[in-house]
């Protein structure tokens, strides 16, 4: 990616692969300067192996994603795109500071976006194919068809 400003991605980790989740994968690589997965225990290098954060207690994974936020050496001033499902990043905390992992999240820089929380589960892979295919950042909020690239059980959006 080359431009002036510094575009981020967090991938919500999954343990299934899946043609959605490599057509997630594809996306970071083509459109932001680094990218980390989102996992059961914070934030990783994509190439590491690592647990979903799914079914992982909310207070924890924000806590640790908190914690490894501090250790980036991203800047302030970049863009964001978190990949990763809506219910998982709303999911109450407990914690005052820390009320959700979205809460956490959107202090990591200027401008944190949140594509998924426009786009159904099952439209996902629709999106993710249109930008890669024509090489730009889709607005999201528009519809796009189900990737038909891949079976149901491919689509299953447990994982992200």
């Amino acid at each position: 990616m080359s431009s002036d400003a510094h575009t981020y991605a967090l991938l919500a980790a999954t343990c299934q692969i899946s043609t959605l989740h490599t057509h997630a994968r594809n996306w970071c690589e083509m459109f932001t300067d680094e990218w980390m997965l989102l996992c059961a225990n914070g934030l990783n290098d994509p190439d590491s192996d690592v647990a979903t954060p799914l079914g992982e207690d909310a207070k924890d994974l924000a806590q640790e994603v908190d914690f490894d936020s501090r250790e980036l050496e991203w800047e302030k001033d970049a863009t964001i795109y978190v990949l990763a499902d809506p219910e998982m990043l709303d999911e109450p905390t407990g914690d005052v500071f820390r009320r959700s992992l979205r809460v956490v999240l959107e202090r990591l820089a200027d401008q944190v976006i949140f594509p998924f929380d426009h786009i159904d589960a099952d439209r996902r892979g629709g999106w993710l194919v249109a930008c890669l295919e024509d090489g730009e950042i889709k607005n999201p909020k528009k519809k796009f068809s189900v990737d038909r690239g891949s079976d149901p059980e491919q689509r299953d959006l447990s994982s992200l």
